[in-house]
């Protein structure tokens, strides 16, 4: 559905920055 993917888009950003801000 459209709302899944607004979670997932938003889960993967979240995770990406996350990780760029840890390294």
């Amino acid at each position: 559905m459209y709302l899944e993917s607004i979670l997932g888009l938003m889960s993967f950003v979240l995770y990406r920055l996350h990780f760029n801000q840890t390294r």
